[in-house]
């Protein structure tokens, strides 16, 4: 292995590794000693409870082991120097805001509209949206109804704790309802404006301006919100967003609603990978249960320059020098924060020294591995009042190593030296209050060989740490949102650098740590025109110099970076639940990258840049559909006492038809006009096809005939009436039979919609050509012959004698019987022919020796 000359430069002055006088611990608890800090803590817990009580802590709850607890800075020193205590957890940074057309731009506009096939329009009712940020202006008319009532459920102010009463059960700030806001009895201001504009680009629905002058509608304008007003100077301020997406949360779930957390707020220290405490509790509680999501903006660190370092040795030094800052965090010092993975700091030696810009020497405090350092805190004096600080730890998995130089002097170039194999990242910038890193005004090679060993700051993982680098949670980045924008006076402001479409410059870039992509996506951000405070909407509207920048309407002003992005992308995600109201945080998340697109400035995509592209919100809520169709067992023309089955073509957990009937089939026997909603088990609603069912009658089919007998061997047409096609039961499908011999006859006939009637008909035939006697030669007389009413026979006398008297028609059809009684004499017989139709007819007298036929006619 090829090393740098060093000069490994121990001073004679205070040599000794003694123990710091605040333990074995973080350095950042030297920040926090006279004030209350709310940790993790990894100790015994019997002797952690003792602890508690007799120096008046708090414990709260336990999270995989780990106890969250309150104490004093001072006491938690003291504490991290007991043996039963083995790890204090106090995640750094402080906390920092991150921050129309947006609607057009991620295609908002068309799911407002109702453009998402066969669903209504959504726009968030019946979901929480809730921001955590500098608080919210509720008398702005965007976050209140029609009615003037506030749409605001809740806020948690953290920043105040006046009144013990409004005290929620965390323990600090004071909570104020809807009913405390109605009355005009809440206390809370945004003291800042951010949190109002973020508030409004997520859920503001655009009432204080006239659709007629401009829309300003938000991405959830019907959504419910609650509102956290975090306090950015909170000791573990990560923590403490932890607690304020449970609260959200926790309220939420009171009103039975899903709900989506945005977070355009953010720290840059950290170990940019999500797996530090507070973001592993955030991950935790949105996996908890369905109908939970969390937001985050990437961050707007994209332009201020590389204050990234990732060191990478394979089998030589490689080092990096960091500027002494004034008014850093801790004074007039140099403090670093390295971090990797245990497999990656395993095999590295890590030293703290400084090269000599005069000699160009270097001098090295110490060069070891980073085991010998954790969980120790360890002091070098170096002089003076010059202190080195260096203390490691492992944090589930990730090594944490700081070094703290104090008051450094300002010929020395002061930097971190490694050696081995391993990787590390830093992330460091005055502009977060620590240590810039050197950059410019290297020395040249031949003043100082080993320059070519050392290792510069990029531009990449600028993105905020914690939840916004966890896999599990949407991180978004911003592009340029707008062009132009009509201002109060009615004149057209233009943005000279605008790009629609384009990067904001400010947009933060990925990886995270362990090179998961991120930022996830893209949405519009700057140059958005936000709902304001009415604290800068009236200084606007009076200023003379800053008039212009003041929307047309008056109650709106332009904004953006990464904070306007982010509670775009979050209104989004709460119009999915709006339409998916049990859905897993996994699943939303899914539909959002899934869906994006991508354009000439996002490239090729997936990339650090644009994440997966741009949000989508018509694609993402469409991708939820479930447009399955309606199965039909029969025409949806229903002939009068048919019925037909319809049925969903595929099984879900629920359904309802659109007049109320629950159940997956149903049998239809009339007109109707049909639709099925349904839902899948993460709540997505559908919505079938629509049937139109006709009920119809049934046709009157007639068989149609002259008469209902005829003669042996003769023929007899007989028609059908009444439809349009027909079926006989001898076969034969013409609207005519002929037919020659007796039987019964049926007909089928369908109309038009093939519906079907009946008809039948009993067909008779007789012996027509039988024998008539000769009228003249009768024993008896038979008149009138024409006969109108009576047929008179006279003469017949055959007493005791049973006579049967037929009368048949010409085909032979008996149109009259009578059985004449036995000893009554018939000397005259009339039987009545009076409703006999017009026609030749044969009298038969049957009795016992003989029989007579007579023809006669009826007029």
């Amino acid at each position: 292995m090829k090393y740098l000359l060093i000069t490994i430069f121990l001073l004679t002055l205070g040599t000794s590794n003694s123990e710091q006088e605040f333990g074995n611990s973080n350095l950042r608890l030297g920040l926090f000693q006279n004030q209350n800090v709310r940790c993790y803590v990894k100790a015994d817990t019997e002797q952690l409870s003792g602890f508690l009580n007799r120096n008046g802590g708090i414990y709260f709850s336990t999270f995989r082991g780990w106890s969250k607890i309150e104490l004093k800075g001072q006491q938690l020193i003291h504490l991290s120097q007991l043996e039963w205590c083995s790890s204090i957890r106090i995640e750094g940074g402080k906390g920092q805001i991150l921050s129309d057309t947006s609607l057009i731009n991620t295609k908002t506009d068309r799911v407002h509209q109702g453009a998402v096939q066969r669903h209504p329009s959504y726009t968030g009712s019946g979901v929480v949206m809730g921001f955590v940020d500098t608080g919210i202006d509720f008398t702005h008319p965007d976050f209140k109804n029609k009615d003037g009532s506030t749409r605001i459920v809740k806020i948690w102010d953290q920043t105040k704790n006046a009144d013990s009463t409004v005290r929620p059960s965390f323990g600090y700030g004071e909570v104020y309802d809807s009913a405390m806001i109605n009355a005009g009895n809440c206390p809370h201001v945004d003291n800042n404006g951010h949190g109002t504009q973020v508030c409004g680009m997520g859920a503001g629905n655009g009432n204080s301006v006239p659709d007629s002058i401009a829309d300003y509608t938000g991405h959830a304008p019907n959504s419910t919100i609650i509102c956290v007003n975090t306090d950015f100077n909170r000791a573990n301020w990560t923590l403490s967003i932890a607690e304020s997406i449970e609260w959200i949360f926790s309220e939420a779930d009171k009103l039975g609603l899903p709900c989506v957390v945005n977070l355009s707020v953010g720290t840059y220290s950290g170990s940019h990978d999500g797996k530090d405490l507070a973001a592993q509790v955030i991950d935790s509680m949105v996996a908890a249960k369905p109908g939970r999501f969390v937001v985050g903006a990437a961050g707007n660190a994209g332009s201020i320059g590389p204050f990234h370092l990732r060191t990478e040795v394979v089998s030589d030094t490689a080092f990096t020098y960091f500027k002494s800052n004034t008014n850093s965090n801790f004074g007039n010092a140099i403090f670093i924060e390295a971090w990797g993975d245990t497999a990656a700091m395993k095999n590295l030696k890590i030293g703290f020294g400084y090269t000599d810009t005069t000699l160009w020497s270097d001098s090295i405090f110490y060069l070891e591995p980073t085991a010998n350092r954790l969980d120790t805190l360890m002091t070098t004096s170096l002089g003076g009042n010059s202190q080195l600080l260096t203390f490691s730890e492992v944090q589930g998995g990730v090594v944490l190593y700081q070094v703290l130089c104090t008051n450094p002097q300002p010929q020395h170039f002061y930097g971190l030296f490694t050696v081995g194999s391993g990787t590390h990242d830093i992330w460091s910038t005055s502009l977060l209050g620590w240590s810039d890193i050197v950059r410019t005004g290297s020395p040249t090679i031949g003043q100082y060989p080993n320059i070519s060993k050392y290792i510069y700051p990029d531009t990449n993982q600028s993105i905020v740490s914690s939840w916004n680098c966890s896999p599990n949670i949407i991180s978004v980045g911003n592009y340029e949102n707008r062009k132009s924008y009509v201002n109060q006076f009615d004149s057209l402001v233009i943005y000279a650098a605008a790009v629609v479409g384009q990067k904001g410059g400010t947009s933060s870039r990925g990886p995270n740590r362990l090179n998961y992509t991120k930022p996830d996506l893209m949405a519009p951000g700057n140059y958005t025109m936000g709902a304001g405070r009415f604290q800068d909407l009236n200084y606007l509207k009076t200023n003379a110099t800053n008039g212009y920048k003041l929307a047309k309407g008056g109650y709106h002003f332009g904004n953006g970076g990464t904070s306007m992005a982010s509670p775009a992308v979050a209104g989004i995600a709460a119009l999915y639940f709006e339409k998916c109201p049990t859905t897993t945080s996994e699943e939303v998340r899914k539909a959002l990258i899934n869906n994006t697109f991508s354009d000439s400035y996002t490239g090729v995509v997936p990339n650090n840049v644009f994440g997966s592209g741009k949000v989508d919100a018509f694609a993402t809520l469409s991708s939820s559909n479930l447009n399955d169709s309606l199965l039909v067992s029969g025409k949806t023309v229903i002939c009068k006492g048919d019925s037909i089955k319809v049925l969903l073509s595929s099984v879900y957990p629920t359904y309802k038809w659109n007049d109320g009937i629950s159940s997956l089939d149903r049998y239809v026997n009339n007109s109707d006009t049909l639709y099925m909603t349904f839902s899948n088990n993460s709540g997505c609603i559908g919505k079938s096809d629509t049937l139109v069912t006709v009920g119809v009658e049934i046709p009157v089919v007639s068989v149609i005939s002259e008469t209902d007998s005829f003669c042996v061997g003769g023929e007899l047409v007989v028609k059908g009436s009444g439809a349009a096609t027909y079926l006989w039961s001898n076969k034969e499908n013409g609207d005519s039979i002929i037919v020659d011999e007796a039987g019964v006859f049926y007909l089928t006939g369908k109309d038009s919609n093939n519906c079907v009637g009946y008809d039948s008909i009993a067909l008779t035939q007789y012996r027509c050509n039988i024998g008539i006697d000769d009228n003249e030669n009768l024993p008896f007389t038979i008149f009138p012959n024409p006969v109108n009413n009576y047929l008179t026979i006279e003469g017949f006398n055959k007493e005791s004698v049973g006579v049967d008297l037929t009368i048949m028609n010409a085909v032979g059809k008996i149109v009259l019987k009578r059985k004449l009684e036995s000893g009554v004499s018939l000397e005259i017989i009339q039987v009545d022919v009076s409703h006999f139709q017009s026609g030749w007819y044969i009298l038969e007298l049957n009795y016992k020796t003989a029989s007579n036929k007579y023809r006669f006619v009826k007029y």
